[in-house]
């Protein structure tokens, strides 16, 4: 997802059924009752999906999780026991960066029972000298 002129354009990657990769997603009350690094997407409507963040970068990613659908916020979160520490939207796929993508983040963690601040949510680039993303 881009900002474009305050408006987003959500990308979709049309893939067939087969082509996912096996995504192991936390169901709401496994998230709340564990400490843990997740990747996580917001689709249109509303609804959070996320997974343990893979030790294998090629494991699976946000299109994984999405199914390919249309989402309005991807990224990276740790959450501890119910709070979130952090959200990010290191997204390479999707590439969220706009302000709206910060509120539905957190709005969505929010609605499925997380206690999470605004300030929780950080702003990343990806630095392609370090192949890194960083605080922006």
């Amino acid at each position: 997802m881009h900002c474009h002129q305050g408006r987003f354009l959500r990308i979709d990657f049309p893939m067939t059924q087969g082509s996912f990769a096996m995504w192991p997603a936390l169901t709401r009350d496994q998230a709340l009752r564990m400490p843990a690094n997740v990747l996580y997407v917001v689709k249109e409507n509303g609804a959070l999906i996320m997974a343990r963040k893979p030790h294998d970068p090629g494991g699976f990613g946000h299109v994984d999780l999405a199914r390919g659908e249309k989402v309005i916020a991807a990224g990276e979160a740790k959450v501890l026991w119910g709070t979130v520490k952090y959200i990010d939207n290191a997204s390479g796929h999707y590439l969220p960066n706009a302000d709206a993508a910060a509120g539905a983040a957190v709005k969505a963690f929010r609605n499925h029972g997380f206690q999470v601040s605004d300030e929780r949510y950080i702003n990343k680039i990806f630095d392609f000298k370090s192949k890194k993303w960083v605080k922006k």
